[in-house]
């Protein structure tokens, strides 16, 4: 897909993200909290990434973060993953609010529905939302199919997105 056909596909989205940022949000009880690039829940060293990053879904395929894609989307930490799948959510799920809404729990939520419904559950999906963000970053230059789908597998393999896996022992923030 081409990357005005991407801008035409996902405009919804991008004008939301435009809005209110690339992070992630969580609302708690008491406030909004926001996560920027590199943030950590409670323990750094625990939910910093291995470098390289690989992840082996319970099915026996191992998937390789990229380092450029790493460097690109700044993903150091585990909350890195889910910032990156609040953004394809966003942009999947044409999602525009209202802020309250905008959670890992419920965009998480919303974007199995779509790809359990409206996809053909191969995470294609997941990778034009990605190719959609690099465009949002400024990089004109497209990397490898591959990396974006390994990329578009290790959240799946964590979150869940599009096939059932055994859950990946990860620490979210669904719960705040």
């Amino acid at each position: 897909m081409k990357r005005r056909e991407r801008q035409k596909k996902f405009k919804i989205g991008i004008d939301y993200l435009q809005q209110t940022n690339l992070n992630l949000i969580v609302q708690s009880s008491m406030a909004r909290l926001v996560f920027k690039p590199g943030s950590f829940i409670e323990d750094k060293e625990k939910e910093t990434l291995l470098l390289p990053y690989t992840v082996k879904s319970p099915d026996g395929v191992t998937y390789n973060l990229s380092e450029t894609l790493r460097k690109r989307y700044q993903v150091t930490t585990e909350v890195d993953l889910q910032r990156l799948t609040r953004i394809c959510a966003i942009l999947i799920t044409d999602f525009n609010g209202p802020d309250r809404d905008d959670t890992p729990k419920i965009l998480f939520k919303n974007l199995r529905v779509f790809m359990r419904e409206k996809s053909n559950r191969t995470g294609w999906e997941i990778v034009i939302a990605l190719q959609t963000l690099d465009n949002i970053l400024g990089f004109r230059k497209q990397r490898k199919f591959t990396e974006y789908y390994n990329l578009a597998c290790i959240l799946n393999t964590h979150y869940n997105l599009w096939k059932e896996l055994k859950p990946f022992s990860t620490f979210t923030i669904d719960d705040l």
